[in-house]
């Protein structure tokens, strides 16, 4: 999946949860920057980030990427 996908579904998850950019950075352990770039597509999540969504959140880390389960 491309940076703007990933970023896409992110944004996708977060306004389904009614977060605000500020809450969702902050379960998930990062900066509100950081999650800006990454559902704006430009960057890509980490590793330690993508462990903290899939340890601190409910959101399907398969789905987020585009993988087949």
């Amino acid at each position: 999946m491309t940076k703007k996908q990933i970023g896409k579904r992110l944004r996708e998850w977060r306004m389904e949860k009614g977060w605000k950019g500020y809450q969702s950075a902050k379960a998930i352990g990062i900066s509100q920057g950081s999650l800006s770039d990454i559902e704006n597509g430009k960057s890509y999540p980490s590793a330690p980030t993508i462990i903290k969504l899939m340890t601190r959140t409910d959101i399907d880390i398969y789905w987020l990427l585009g993988v087949k389960k």
